[in-house]
């Protein structure tokens, strides 16, 4: 006497005392209730629809043709056999329909679970990195969230598209990075760099790059961003750093932060010299078309500047402070 195992395919999971070995005589043969304990009888009920649909459109492409067969009008068949092969062919359809709206319901609650994970990625990731940078250097918090806040509405002006404007807002606030790489003696001189610090401060935008890249395991999340970080310090006219681009192979994202940067650097308080006003950084930029800033980057900024939006976006400058007779 052999012992085997029998499952059917479309039983799915059974209890733990239905699953056990049944005993076949040497013969092979089971009793009549064994045989209806295993058989199509015992299917779910949808099973066994999706079953007799198959066997009945099987049978009718056989005896009578596939178009036949599908479009029921059998040639000498009865009222009944249409009937009936049309009732089956109609739950065939509607088992199919069932069986795909599971799937996109699955699909739809999968795509959800990935978006909250996306949007929670999108938020601490950021958040993590801009407190490991303003922890070494404090100074840099207000700085990025005045040039974040400034990137974000000249890309808005310039009519980028969401993706784009998230790239570029978060390379605006993650910009400097790369200073995590970098020694602080070179970060915190005061006097002017030597040429071996000048060399490691313009590595920081490849460091800030590597940096994001060696984080990035949301499948590209942060590429757009590291490029813009990669580019920043390009210039137009390709006599930036690190990879001396220029023109329009110099990222959008890229040309439009580094005048950003150049406008909040000329407004901003430095140890070495004095902040400038609004309006000596614009004439500073306008001076600077076609060399260090894109054309088009700079038409746009002087026209949300008519539209006072440059400044009202700017809210939080710093008070210039005049400076000081006999100084």
């Amino acid at each position: 006497m052999r012992l085997i195992k029998l499952r059917s395919p479309f039983s799915g999971a059974r209890p733990k005392q239905e699953a056990q070995t049944e005993r076949v005589s040497g013969g092979g043969q089971r009793s009549p209730a064994e045989r209806q304990a295993r058989g199509p009888s015992a299917w779910p009920l949808e099973h066994r629809l999706l079953w007799l649909a198959v066997i009945a459109l099987t049978v009718g492409a056989l005896l009578f043709g596939p178009a036949a067969s599908f479009m029921l009008t059998l040639s000498g068949a009865g009222p009944a056999v249409n009937a009936a092969l049309a009732f089956l062919f109609v739950m065939l359809l509607w088992l199919m329909r069932r069986h795909y709206e599971i799937i996109d319901k699955q699909r739809e609650e999968f795509l959800g679970r990935a978006e909250r994970l996306e949007k929670s990625y999108d938020a601490i990731v950021p958040v993590l990195l801009r407190t490991a940078v303003d922890f070494r250097d404090p100074r840099t918090a207000e700085q990025s969230a005045r040039i974040s806040e400034l990137t974000a509405m000249l890309a808005r002006h310039m009519g980028l598209r969401q993706q784009n404007l998230r790239d570029i807002t978060l390379a605006a606030t993650l910009h400097d990075v790369g200073r995590l790489g970098m020694a602080e003696a070179a970060l915190s001189k005061p006097g002017s760099l030597s040429d071996e610090e000048r060399t490691e401060i313009r590595e920081h935008p490849r460091m800030g790059y590597e940096i994001l890249k060696g984080i990035d395991f949301m499948q590209g999340f942060l590429k757009g961003a590291a490029e813009i970080i990669y580019a920043h310090h390009e210039r137009y006219d390709g006599t930036g750093y690190p990879q001396g681009l220029a023109g329009e192979k110099i990222p959008l994202g890229a040309r439009i932060f580094a005048l950003v940067d150049t406008y909040d650097a000329v407004t901003s308080q430095r140890p070495y010299r004095r902040a400038r006003s609004h309006d000596e950084a614009v004439q500073e930029i306008e001076g600077q078309v076609s060399t260090q800033f894109d054309p088009a980057v700079v038409a746009a900024f002087l026209k949300a500047n008519e539209q006072g939006l440059i400044q009202r976006a700017n809210h939080e400058r710093l008070e210039i402070d005049e400076p000081r007779a006999g100084s």
